[in-house]
């Protein structure tokens, strides 16, 4: 079936020559590895191959082929890169890596892509973006069925990881939020992108940390990113 599709790149890798497996998430068909000839070539399609990429892609598809062939891919209008800024790569990066592990066998879902594809064109032109990471990923939950639910209060300073749940117990298990890291979740729980948040580069950093191990408790076979020590470095004091 020939279709052009929508989609997000997830990660790329060299495969031979100067060709390129490119694994995208797709409005039209979910994530699928796509092949591309040429590439890798200097001048050819790597700039659409950029890790968040949002892109148009057109295939030869077909279901039952774990690779399909990338006839054609180029980015959306309106896309744009921020090669000059090492922040910016750095939250680009660590945000493919999540997203594939999240999305390496998902089916299609337009709501789930229409959130990305809005939240990642904000992004990119976004002037304000120290938090985007963290209420990003925050939103990001709801869409996989585990989003933090109770409500943060005084009664209840601390966040059980393990649950998801706000709770008055210090210890309710093993994975627990302090109550300086529970009280900004909260915060970054009714944030929206554009919002300014003041914010430790300490205490960000630790509840970075904490979400990631939010996701690896709830999320089956999401292990250890290598893109986190990255991060965490980028956001140091």
């Amino acid at each position: 079936m020939h279709a052009t599709t929508k989609g997000i790149v997830l990660r790329r890798v060299a495969y031979s020559g100067s060709s390129v497996i490119a694994t995208i998430y797709t409005r039209q068909f979910g994530t699928f590895a796509f092949l591309f000839r040429g590439a890798g070539k200097k001048g050819g399609k790597s700039a659409s191959l950029q890790p968040l990429s949002r892109v148009e892609v057109t295939t030869q598809f077909k279901e039952k082929n774990e690779v399909q062939l990338g006839m054609g891919i180029q980015l959306l209008q309106g896309t744009f890169h921020h090669n000059s800024n090492p922040e910016k790569i750095s939250i680009s990066l660590f945000l493919a890596e999540v997203l594939y592990k999240c999305l390496r066998e998902e089916s299609p879902d337009p709501d789930l892509f229409d959130f990305l594809n809005a939240s990642l064109e904000y992004f990119e032109s976004a002037s304000e973006y120290n938090n985007f990471h963290l209420i990003f990923l925050l939103k990001l939950s709801k869409f996989f069925g585990f989003q933090p639910q109770g409500v943060w209060k005084a009664e209840q300073p601390y966040f059980d990881l393990l649950n998801g749940v706000f709770t008055d117990r210090k210890n309710a298990s093993l994975h627990m939020l302090n109550r300086e890291e529970t009280a900004l979740l909260a915060q970054i729980l009714q944030a929206k992108f554009g919002d300014k948040l003041v914010v430790p580069n300490k205490v960000r950093r630790k509840l970075l940390h904490g979400i990631v191990e939010y996701f690896q408790l709830q999320l089956e076979g999401f292990r250890s990113l290598k893109s986190l020590p990255i991060m965490l470095e980028i956001f140091a004091e």
